[in-house]
């Protein structure tokens, strides 16, 4: 589906990411048609190459900071009431790691952030 912020958005077919057959836990990221910098992209999560499911239910903004054999680190710059996008100072930072046979996440995402994306489903 859609991103809860733009129902009416076209997935992009594209993607960046390191999609790795042999890895416990590889990524790709994918965008909208005509996105901007602060458009809600989603991370595509496959562990030795099956797809296991997005990182979060919602399409937020994403910025993958480091990556393992079995883990993410992903950081999360938002903004807070009244900031433009491009003066963010919110911030948030989550790990995916495979573990038992599935993605663990440690870290939570502000509340504040997920109203402003209208993503409930995280909450």
């Amino acid at each position: 589906p859609p991103p809860q912020q733009i129902p009416d958005a076209t997935w992009l077919q594209a993607y960046n990411g390191n999609y790795n057959r042999c890895s416990d836990l590889s990524y790709a990221q994918v965008g909208i048609v005509g996105a901007t910098g602060s458009s809600p992209t989603h991370l595509l999560l496959f562990h030795r190459g099956e797809y296991v499911g997005t990182a979060t239910p919602c399409a937020l903004n994403p910025a993958v900071v480091a990556t393992a054999f079995d883990s993410i680190d992903v950081e999360y710059n938002y903004p807070r009431e009244g900031e433009p996008n491009a003066a963010a100072t919110g911030f948030a930072e989550l790990t995916f790691t495979w573990s038992d046979g599935g993605v663990v996440t440690d870290g939570r995402l502000p509340d504040e952030y997920l109203e402003s994306t209208g993503c409930d489903e995280m909450r």
